[in-house]
């Protein structure tokens, strides 16, 4: 029983210093980046950075993170270099290679400029007077619309005209009136304005 706590005892100390030694690097590292970015890191942010290296982020990339994040003077650098880090692991920069060639390709290659189609949004469009939007021709879509929803209504004149008012009560033959003039009065008012009433 003795011997068998010499023997986990000694495991846990090699192990103990392989860890050291592991985390060695991963320690000069966070030292070297503490120092120039001015700031703590907490033993989860050092062992990210470990994880990182281990992964093959090199020191190059790390540093270029550092540079990133003293160029902007965020008000708390540890997160923003956290963030700079994050964001080049999400895109798979890992290597002085990676980051020279992510440096290399212009800016409109990676975000391509989208031709004006003229569309509801674009700039003409959206800066226009309203009087030429009124009279701008309407999308295939919107055409579609307004067409499935004037049959829509014409259906439902339809329907109503064809019930029989002897089947219903007193009450409900004067609402359905009630409802008929006023979709008549709506009618009226679209044709002699031009603009659509909505009846919903």
């Amino acid at each position: 029983m003795l011997r068998s706590r010499d023997s986990t005892g000694e495991n846990s100390i090699v192990q103990h210093s392989r860890e050291q030694q592991s985390s060695a690097p991963a320690s000069a590292l966070a030292d070297e980046l503490e120092e120039l970015l001015g700031c703590r890191f907490d033993k989860n942010f050092c062992l990210e950075l470990a994880r990182l290296q281990k992964l093959g982020m090199q020191q190059e990339v790390f540093l270029d993170a550092a540079r990133q994040t003293n160029d902007k003077t965020p008000r708390s650098p540890a997160a923003y270099f956290r963030t700079v880090l994050q964001s080049c692991e999400r895109d798979g920069i890992l290597t002085a290679a990676d980051l020279s060639a992510t440096r290399a390709k212009p800016i409109e290659q990676s975000r391509p400029k989208q031709a004006d189609d003229g569309g509801y949004l674009s700039p003409a469009n959206l800066h226009g007077s309203s009087r030429e939007q009124e009279n701008a021709p309407l999308a295939d879509w919107e055409e579609a619309w307004l067409a499935q929803k004037a049959a829509t209504r014409e259906r439902m004149r339809q329907v109503e005209e064809q019930q029989d008012n002897s089947k219903l009560a007193d009450w409900e033959i004067a609402w359905r009136e009630q409802v008929m003039e006023r979709r008549e009065q709506r009618k009226a008012a679209e044709e002699n304005s031009g603009v659509e009433v909505n009846d919903e």
